[in-house]
């Protein structure tokens, strides 16, 4: 069976706050399974969001002069 964490668990697994999980969800970033009244997230899924939101280094046009 795969395990289910709370929003709280997984606060603590992203080390986030309630609010950041919740503006996360809003904003489509973080998907979690609906379960009763509360959601629940799996860890390959928050990890799998993490990773597609990982920012990328842009990098320099440097000139010679």
């Amino acid at each position: 069976m795969i395990p289910l964490m709370t929003k709280q668990e997984a606060c603590a697994y992203l080390r986030v706050s309630i609010a950041t999980l919740n503006r996360l969800i809003r904003a489509g970033l973080i998907t979690g399974s609906k379960l009763g009244q509360g959601v629940r997230f799996t860890p390959s899924d928050l990890e799998m969001n993490v990773k597609s939101a990982a920012i990328v280094p842009k990098t320099t046009n440097e000139r010679k002069i």
